[in-house]
């Protein structure tokens, strides 16, 4: 949970699922289960929350911007495992010519990427999450 908005009391929820080959159909369900779980253990709802089996814990994580214009094409996808300095995305110029090399900063998940060509100097590209380790 983050503190957030404008109360220091107030608290935000960042929820992220990844598009898994054995998990995409029943993304919604897993979504509203696990919102609901949350809810049930802060006690803004009745019932016992149901525990989640084998968690991943995110200690940081780090966003990726686009160091110039061009097209952004990445070489991973949400939910898939990176190593430190794995090239994530490339970005390039209008005319096919590499121009940057994304790398991962850690090693960790990818907890998001953007699939769409157009990058524009300063927009998000990805997100990587370092695992935390027991």
């Amino acid at each position: 949970m983050r503190k957030g908005f404008s109360s220091p009391d107030s608290r935000s929820m960042v929820w992220s699922l990844a598009r898994r080959k054995n998990t995409a159909s029943r993304l919604p369900e897993l979504a509203v289960d696990g919102i609901l779980s949350v809810m049930r253990y802060f006690e803004m709802i009745e019932g016992q929350p149901e525990p989640v089996s084998d968690p991943i814990w995110i200690d940081k994580y780090e966003v990726i911007y686009a160091e110039m214009d061009g097209l952004f094409y990445p070489e991973t996808k949400m939910g898939y495992f990176v190593s430190k300095g794995e090239v994530v995305g490339t970005i390039m110029d209008y005319l096919g010519n590499v121009k940057q090399e994304l790398t991962s900063p850690f090693t960790g998940i990818i907890l998001y990427i953007i699939e769409t060509p157009p990058a524009n100097k300063g927009e998000p590209l990805f997100e990587v999450g370092r695992i935390q380790e027991d």
